[in-house]
């Protein structure tokens, strides 16, 4: 799999804008996510346009890892034929993937079986000073094996 080199790519970029545009990374992820009625259309061509003469890129090809859903040939709105093309999304919510997987998943083998499970915890309400212990938690009953 090709995760580290997405990932990599994904951090360079957080970093190279923030240095070039302080603060549009971070004001563009509170209009994201702003209200559940955010218009995040609007919000990537407002970052695209503050970046237009600059060499930093607004999509990226969406990660099959980070989106099993969006696997190349089965994501049409209608699904009258199979194409083989890449799906683009806008970079920033890759990097909250790219970044959320570090922080909240749970990678575990299954028994018996030469097969991985990734876990992901996705609570209702947690206050970010009890993620940590939460995360370790979660992490270790999952490895514990019951008797």
């Amino acid at each position: 799999m090709q995760a580290q080199a997405i990932h990599n790519s994904l951090i360079e970029q957080w970093m190279r804008t923030n240095h070039a545009f302080p603060g549009l990374n971070l004001r563009t992820l509170l209009a994201l996510f702003a209200s559940s009625a955010a218009d995040w259309d609007a919000v990537a061509a407002e970052w695209k346009k503050t970046t237009k003469d600059s060499p930093f890129s607004d999509s990226v090809t969406a990660s099959q890892l980070f989106n099993p859903h969006m696997g190349k040939g089965q994501n049409r709105t209608k699904a009258n034929k199979l194409t083989m093309g890449n799906e683009k999304v806008f970079w920033l919510l890759e990097f909250l993937k790219a970044v959320g997987l570090w922080s909240s998943a749970a990678p575990t083998r299954a028994n018996n079986a030469d097969v991985r499970k990734t876990y992901v915890i996705s609570p209702r309400e947690l206050e970010i000073n009890h993620h940590d212990s939460v995360l370790a938690r979660f992490r270790d009953r999952l490895r514990t094996k019951a008797p």
